[in-house]
């Protein structure tokens, strides 16, 4: 569920745009994920890591917080910070 009010009270935006930059997240958020499922698939970590960065910055503006949580986790396995074997490309 969206909370759009939330969005309009910490970000400071009005109704319109806030419906404008939720409308923009979601037209690009799967080409984002085909392209970072591609880039994991491949093992092309300079593009995943590329990709997880931008949608972060997207994110932000909608503060979707278990998408971020995610995102944040992924980077930290990508850096090192947390390993699994998935992450590993094994």
């Amino acid at each position: 569920m969206i909370d759009k009010q939330r969005l309009i009270n910490e970000i400071g935006l009005d109704e319109k745009f806030c419906n404008e930059i939720l409308k923009l997240f979601f037209q690009q958020f799967q080409n984002r994920l085909n392209t970072i499922t591609i880039a994991y698939r491949t093992k092309n970590t300079t593009l995943l890591k590329d990709e997880l960065h931008q949608l972060l910055g997207s994110e932000a503006y909608c503060r979707f917080s278990k998408l971020q949580n995610a995102i944040i986790d992924l980077q930290q396995c990508l850096a090192g910070d947390k390993t699994t074997q998935e992450t590993k490309f094994e």
